[in-house]
Parts: C-alpha cells; sequence; structure tokens
C-alpha cells in the first residue's frame, strides 16, 4: 500500500505538471466575440432587395428590364448576346456603368460597352469565367418611387446556353444572391423541356424562394410577347385576351404537373402577361404589366421582411443540415484525441496482461513453496516452478508497479464506447494532415480558408487525463473520408470555437462561430459557393439574425476608391475577407492580393481573398 501511494504521487505530479502546462497553451486563445459592429465602417443605407431576372435566351428578358428603365441600356437581339452578370440598381441618375478602370456614362455607351463585354466574356480569353458589371440606372416615371438605390435588378445569361461555359455558374451564383426571381417565358414555350429544366434549377438553387412568404411572394412568373398570341386574327376570332388568360392558365397547371403538392405557394404565385416591347414602344396592348409595377412596388416596401426572411430559411436549411451530420458522430472522439485513447487503451490491455502474468506467477510461487514443503520428488517440483516464476516476475513486477495507480484510474474512465470508437477503425487515413481553422483561426473573425489551408491553425496538446476530465482542446472531426468540423472540442463534443465544411471538392467552410455541447449556438454561415449569408445565433434549434450583418458594408455603386473609375467591389456584392471591405475594385483588389502581405486599403487588415456577400 506504501508503494502504491508513492508511485500515485510521483504519477498526479507527472500528469498534473503538463495538464498546467497545457492549460496555458490553450489559454492563449482567448477568442473575442465575433466583430463587433463599432470595429466596422458599416454603411448607413437602407435594406437592399435584389432580384434575378432568369428565363431561356431571348425570352425576353433584357427587353423587359429595358421597359422598367427609363432608359433602353441592355442589348437584344435575336441571338443569346448575355454573358455577364448585370447589376442594375434603380437610382434617381442618368445610365452609368463602371468597369476595366473607366467610367461609360449615358444609354447609349452604356449599352455598347456592355455589348462589348458580352462578347469578351463569350469568345475572349475570359471565356468560361463568372464576370459581373455594375451599371445604375432611373427607373421607369411610372417606378419612380423604386429610384431609391434599395432595388437591384440582376441580368443573367439564358439559362439553357449549353455551349456558353459561364451560364450554369452564373445561375448558381445568382441564385444564391438574390432575395427575388423573376422567371421570364416566352408564350410559346411555357410547357417546353427547357422550362421544367428551369423549373429544376430552381428547386434545386434557390429552394428560399419556393417557400411561403408572410409579405409577398418571392417568385413572379412573366410570360413574355404575349401580344404574338393574337397577332394574325380576324377581327370575328376569339378575343386575344382571352387566349393570353389561356396560355397562364395552362402555365399553371404545368406548374402543378412538375411540383405537384411541394410547395403551397403554387396557387398564389404570380403568373403574369406582358408586352415588353409594346410598353417600350407606348403603343398597343400592356395586358399585365400595370400587375407588375404593383409586384414590383410591394417587393420595394416589404424589402426589409423579405431579405430577413430569405436570410434565416437559407440559414435554417443549412444549420440543420450540417448539424444532423454533428449529431450522428456526437459520441465519436476526433481524429487526435482518438489516437490518444487507442494508445493509452493499448498501453492499459499490456498492462493487464502483465498484471495477469504477475498473479499466476505468484500462484505459483505459493503452490511451489508448499510442494517444497512436501520433500522429496515433491520440492523438486516446487523448486523448479518457483524459478520459472522468479523469471517470470521480474520482468512484470516493474510494469506492474509503476502503472497500477495509472491502470486504477483507466478502468474507471476507459469506457466501452471509447473502446470500440477506438477499436472500430473510425480513424481514417487522412489522420490530421490537410485541415484548418479552430479557434486560432475563428479569432480573426470571418476568415473562409477551407479545410485543406493550414494544418498548423490546429493545435492540440491535450493528454489522455484531460481529454477524460472535460478540459478543452482543439482537433479535428471527420466524416468518412471529409472534414466536417474543426475547433474546440470538450470530450467528444464541438464546444467553443469551431467552424464546420461543406463536403464539396473545395471543403469550404459553412459555419464558422461557436458551439456549446455539439451544437453551432452563433457566428457567421456560408453557403457551398463561399457566399456568406449572414451572422446568426440559435435559440432552442431557431435560427435568428444577429446584430451586425456582412452586407452592411455593401453600398450603393460607387468608383473603385483606388483608381477612382472602375466599380468597387461593393456594389457587386463582394468584399475582402475578413474585414468585409470593398471599397476598391476587383482587378485592384486581384494586384494586391498578389503580394506577400496584402492588406485592407481601409482598416490595414490583412486580407486573404475575395467573398460574395448575399
Amino acid at each position: 500500500r506504501t508503494s502504491l501511494a508513492f508511485f500515485s504521487c510521483v504519477l498526479t505530479y507527472l500528469v498534473e505538471t503538463p495538464k498546467a502546462l497545457s492549460m496555458a497553451a490553450i489559454e492563449r486563445f482567448d477568442i473575442s466575440e465575433m466583430p463587433a459592429a463599432e470595429n466596422f465602417d458599416i454603411s448607413d443605407n437602407d435594406t437592399q432587395v435584389t432580384i434575378g431576372v432568369i428565363g431561356d435566351a431571348n425570352s425576353g428578358k433584357s427587353t423587359l428590364l429595358n421597359a422598367l428603365l427609363c432608359d433602353s441600356i441592355l442589348p437584344t437581339a435575336a441571338t443569346s448576346c448575355t454573358s455577364i452578370l448585370t447589376h442594375i440598381t434603380m437610382s434617381g441618375e442618368a445610365p452609368i456603368l463602371r468597369t476595366d478602370h473607366r467610367e461609360v456614362s449615358g444609354a447609349s455607351q452604356v449599352k455598347k460597352e456592355i455589348n462589348r463585354l458580352n462578347e469578351a466574356v463569350r469568345l475572349g480569353p475570359g471565356a468560361g469565367r463568372v464576370a459581373d458589371v455594375a451599371v445604375s440606372s432611373a427607373p421607369r416615371a411610372s417606378l419612380a418611387a423604386l429610384g431609391d438605390k434599395t432595388m437591384k435588378l440582376i441580368d443573367v445569361p439564358g439559362h439553357n446556353e449549353i455551349l456558353n461555359l459561364a451560364v450554369r455558374d452564373c445561375f448558381r451564383v445568382v441564385s444564391r444572391l438574390c432575395d427575388v426571381m423573376m422567371v421570364v417565358l416566352k408564350y410559346d414555350a411555357i410547357n417546353t423541356e427547357s422550362t421544367r429544366s428551369l423549373l429544376g434549377q430552381l428547386e434545386e438553387n434557390a429552394p428560399h424562394v419556393l417557400a411561403l412568404s408572410s409579405e409577398s411572394s418571392k417568385l413572379v412568373f412573366v410570360i413574355s410577347q404575349c401580344d404574338a398570341v393574337w397577332t394574325g386574327l380576324d377581327d370575328d376570332e376569339r378575343d386575344g385576351a382571352d387566349l393570353v388568360q389561356e396560355v397562364k392558365a395552362s402555365f399553371r397547371r404545368f406548374l402543378k404537373k412538375n411540383w405537384g403538392k411541394k410547395y403551397p405557394s403554387i396557387d398564389t404565385m404570380p403568373i403574369l402577361a406582358i408586352t415588353a416591347l409594346n410598353v417600350l414602344e407606348k403603343q398597343g396592348e400592356l395586358l399585365d404589366w400595370s400587375l407588375l409595377e404593383q409586384f414590383l412596388g410591394k417587393t420595394h416596401e416589404n424589402r426589409s421582411s423579405l431579405r430577413s426572411e430569405v436570410k434565416l430559411f437559407r440559414a435554417q436549411t443549412i444549420v440543420q443540415s450540417l448539424q444532423s451530420e454533428l449529431a450522428a458522430l456526437m459520441d465519436t472522439y476526433p481524429e487526435r484525441a482518438q489516437s490518444v485513447i487507442r494508445e493509452k487503451v493499448e498501453a492499459g490491455l499490456d498492462i493487464e496482461a502483465s498484471n495477469r502474468r504477475f498473479w499466476r506467477n505468484v500462484a505459483i510461487c505459493t503452490a511451489g513453496t508448499a510442494l517444497t514443503l512436501g520433500g522429496g520428488w515433491m520440492a523438486v517440483a516446487g523448486c523448479t516452478a518457483r524459478a520459472a516464476a522468479v523469471a517470470s516476475y521480474s520482468a512484470a513486477s516493474s510494469s506492474w508497479f509503476a502503472s497500477s495507480a495509472a491502470i486504477a484510474s483507466a478502468a474507471s474512465a476507459v469506457t466501452a464506447a471509447e473502446v470500440a470508437v477506438v477499436s472500430g477503425g473510425v480513424v481514417t487515413a487522412a489522420g490530421a494532415a490537410g485541415v484548418v481553422g479552430g479557434a486560432y483561426a475563428v479569432a480573426s473573425g470571418l476568415r473562409p480558408e477551407g479545410a485543406s489551408a493550414a494544418n498548423t491553425q490546429v493545435r492540440f496538446n491535450a493528454s489522455y487525463e484531460e481529454i477524460m476530465d472535460g478540459k478543452p482542446y482543439e482537433d479535428t472531426l471527420m466524416n468518412q473520408d471529409k472534414v466536417l468540423y474543426v475547433g474546440e472540442f470538450v470530450e467528444s463534443r464541438p464546444h467553443g470555437k469551431g467552424r464546420m465544411f461543406w463536403p464539396n471538392q473545395g471543403q469550404s467552410e459553412a459555419i464558422i462561430g461557436e458551439f456549446e455541447e455539439g451544437q453551432f449556438v452563433k457566428g457567421f454561415v456560408l453557403d457551398e459557393l463561399e457566399v456568406v449569408i449572414g451572422h446568426f445565433q440559435v435559440i432552442e434549434g431557431k435560427v435568428e439574425v444577429l446584430g451586425w450583418q456582412p452586407e452592411d458594408q455593401v453600398s450603393e455603386p460607387q468608383p473603385c476608391s483606388s483608381c477612382c473609375n472602375a466599380a468597387s467591389m461593393a456594389s457587386l456584392k463582394k468584399v475582402f475577407a475578413p474585414c468585409n471591405h470593398g471599397s476598391i475594385c476587383v482587378s485592384c483588389a486581384e494586384n494586391l492580393l498578389r503580394d506577400s502581405s496584402p492588406e485592407c486599403p481601409v482598416c490595414s487588415v490583412q486580407v486573404s481573398k475575395i467573398i460574395r456577400i448575399a
């Protein structure tokens, strides 16, 4: 008992000393709260709602947008002519376009420049790349109330342009940036396979516009060129307006056939028939044009609530999906902790075997002594048995006495579940390599880097005893061969600062923030295209908007603060990470990022990349 007490004291010293050193190391991650509003130069502009205008090539999207503006600035043609994302902010000024380090003004010059950029993206060296251009223009007189720079329209290439490499990515990007979608369909293409494909893309990439809204619809279908429905009809034939109503009814039946009962909002989704060219030329039938203007007016009026609904829907969907993956692995220890547990359990099994040998030899010695006392051949057998036992005893005794106290502790700490985790092959070949983040990375705020960036930022120095005692440590949790979470843990559960990752090829961040008992509680949420959705908190399983939002940095179209000509990144919903400033243009930003230690020109914080803000 005296020997055991002595070895127990020694073991306690050896365990507690590194534990104190380890805790000192962990305490260096004294991470402050997420960036507070006062740390940023936040714009006081009103909430801006963004509407994406999508549809087939030559469906009339650009003509419709021209009809909504005071001047015709978007190219229109019988062939596909849109290849870029054209961000049009409704303002009270004449058309202005800023790009390529120069400013272009006037309707005709803006149209000419947009046409040039479309061709450059379609056929030039940058073909296949998603390109953005910022335009500011006043709306038509009947929509003058929308000219306060709180509504943006984005013209998108036709989704059915299979030869245009940038189209697919343009659609995916714009579906993340927009709060409302306006789908333009040509009157004779409402029931086609291409339209069915478009509905599928909406369902996949923009489910937020299909959710029921408490204020106004976030999805509107516009059937264009409807004047052609009655072209050529004699006066005594059926009324053209009745034919248009039949077209609208036919399309609603098409919607119900394809979406069924999945979306209750189908019955109330606006389906409008227009003749945008007649509006531009101020002649002929206008059909539902006034209803379209009413829809835009209501969207403008309810922009704040619409923005909140979209943000919450998208964040809730992402958080629930990733939280379910995390819950499935809640009792699985992360990578490095598993290695420590495995080593401890394996060492414990070795010592247990040594103990069995020790007590077996003690029994043999005891029996040998009894035989010796019997004399004769019994004495010879007893001496032989004792000699063999002594040889084995000498090998086992030092191991047993040195580790008996540790085994007493380990026996109560290592549960059957933990042993099963260790022996069940949970640890993947990826091990601890190629991961990034954790509390150390979160300290700098919103800095998306990806799961394969910098493993050195994960600092694991926890002992078995610390893990079992619930001391915080940093580690990496894998889900099969993908990184799911990197950050702080308590026992087997994410607890503290950390980040979760998408299982996509780039393993980009999905959540950057704080966790408690394996549950995300607050922080930033990003989609799989690295578009920042916003800053949220979770209370009783419900996602809520939390204070400062990244888009508070996004302002009205302004020229680059460096070259003074091209549109600023903020005008295109792009900013630097992690500071979220976007005062310079994309070209100047890309040049700056080529420096060895690039710094934001506004706040001098070291920046890592350009990200999009939803």
